[in-house]
């Protein structure tokens, strides 16, 4: 196992939560190696955060130990859970924040919320709980000291599926990114399933987006869409925010017409 460890929470940076967090570890073990993935998840959106584990642990190498803490159930009977997949471990509520990046797990484990080395605390489990829990990982702490393995199933959260019929692909806004672009959970895959032509329009309320090959070429336009680096399609404006602009909000519904 690598000392890196990734920090995925929805606390900001402007309060000292992750700064205590990174305190404690360091603390735990000073060699530690920590790479934030965001903080900036929105507040208790597990769907979010799922989605951003997804599209960044896929990088990490094999025995990276990844927390993530979105926990708007901390502090209830909500189980704290440890999960390897290969040599990589996921550590964080029970509550789908890891739905996408654990399909295939080699083992799970229910952490022990009362132990010598922690007690697991009723609003910040990310410092009281879940820290020292891979410190203990990054120590060696024997796991049965700590946790207790589990065969029961762990929560999930359902990525909302776009709908074909011989007339369209519909689907929705599923959320925003930094830039104000936003994301839709329709796929590339999808259209080119349904759609052979080159000249794609794409609608959300009674606007149309032209889909453009990269993010300059809808300079040209009023505004575009475009195909993310995960394969879905954004709606976007050249240098500026489509979220602003246009008033757009999460679960809109965006349609790809066959014309």
């Amino acid at each position: 196992m690598s000392s890196i460890v990734t920090l995925t929470t929805d606390f900001g940076t402007k309060d000292g939560y992750v700064g205590a967090m990174k305190g404690r570890l360091l603390s735990l073990f000073p060699s530690v190696n920590i790479v934030d993935i965001t903080h900036e998840i929105e507040p208790q959106n597990i769907l979010s955060a799922a989605l951003c584990l997804k599209r960044s642990v896929r990088e990490f190498s094999d025995g990276t130990i990844h927390l993530a803490v979105i926990d708007p159930g901390v502090g209830s009977n909500r189980e704290a859970l440890l999960i390897k997949k290969g040599n990589s471990w996921f550590v964080g509520p029970d509550n789908g924040v890891f739905s996408f990046v654990v399909n295939e797990y080699t083992a799970v484990y229910k952490i022990n919320k009362e132990t010598r080395l922690w007690n697991s605390h009723q609003s910040f489990d990310g410092l009281h709980l879940f820290i020292p829990v891979v410190g203990a990982l990054l120590t060696g702490v024997a796991l049965d000291e700590f946790a207790e393995l589990t065969t029961a199933p762990i929560n999930r959260v359902d990525f909302p599926v776009s709908t074909a019929n011989e007339d369209q692909i519909v689907g929705e806004i599923i959320s925003f990114d930094h830039f104000g672009n936003a994301l839709t959970n329709i796929s590339i895959r999808s259209i080119n399933d349904m759609k052979e032509t080159a000249s794609i329009l794409i609608s959300c309320e009674s606007k149309s987006y032209q889909l453009c090959s990269c993010y300059s070429d809808g300079a040209q336009y009023e505004r575009f869409a475009i195909v993310n680096s995960d394969g879905f399609i954004e709606l976007s404006v050249y240098c500026g925010s489509i979220r602003e602009i246009d008033c757009l909000e999460k679960a809109l519904e965006v349609e790809v017409p066959f014309i």
